[in-house]
């Protein structure tokens, strides 16, 4: 790129939080900073949130914090909810305000999209998305991910998805799909509005835990990509 006069400052991170990048993040770091494996599973929240307070009681009850991604749309609909998983102690990313493909969008859409869920999530739970943004359907364009990097986040998309929401998707196809696929470092991705993913968590958490991964926070997995 040709230099200019005056250089583009780098986003300030969350606070225990590696800075954004304008890459695509795909996968962590194989390894916590103690050696062990580990793995993120994710959320993004969408539907009525039934399913999700079993879904928070099963993270309790194992010892596994992660990461939800806030539908702006989603945290005005359901505040208690939003509220919930901040106070259960999770991390929280951006995932849009209104579930549009952000392929198609303007810098200046993107922007409203990420503000104003940025917005409503710190109004409602007192925390920041930032510096992570998952796009709806993992959509995504030059623009929206240098818009995005601008105002702070990097974009993550996953390794793997548990894929719940295919014809036919069942708790053990959704096992098949995560722990089938294990891998240290992989992030994976799934929802919160469905029961076969209540009926599916305990079994791969047990599993991975079972093998001596650590599942951990979005924030965590790619903190000791940076350290490492």
């Amino acid at each position: 790129p040709v230099p200019t006069d005056t250089p583009t400052p780098t986003p300030e991170p969350a606070t225990g939080r590696p800075p954004a990048s304008p890459d695509i993040v795909y996968i962590g770091n194989p390894t916590t900073p103690d050696g062990d494996p580990q793995v993120n599973i994710s959320f993004d929240v969408q539907g009525d949130p039934a399913t999700l307070y079993q879904i928070l009681d099963i993270l309790d009850q194992y010892g596994v914090r992660t990461t939800f991604f806030m539908q702006g749309e989603w945290v005005e609909q359901y505040p208690d909810a939003a509220k919930e998983i901040a106070n259960r102690g999770h991390e929280l990313g951006n995932h849009s305000w209104t579930h549009f493909n952000f392929s198609e969008m303007t810098a200046e859409e993107v922007t409203k999209e990420l503000n104003d869920t940025e917005a409503i999530v710190k109004e409602v739970t007192g925390q920041t998305t930032k510096p992570y943004f998952r796009p709806p359907f993992g959509s995504r364009s030059t623009v929206s991910l240098q818009t995005a990097y601008d105002l702070g986040y990097t974009t993550i998309i996953w390794t793997y998805g548990a894929d719940e929401w295919r014809d036919g998707a069942t708790a053990q196809t959704i096992f098949d799909n995560v722990y089938g696929n294990k891998a240290p470092g992989a992030l994976y991705y799934t929802h919160t509005d469905r029961q076969i993913i209540v009926d599916a968590l305990p079994r791969v958490i047990e599993a991975f835990q079972a093998d001596g991964y650590k599942l951990v926070t979005a924030g965590e997995i790619l903190a000791a990509q940076e350290n490492n």
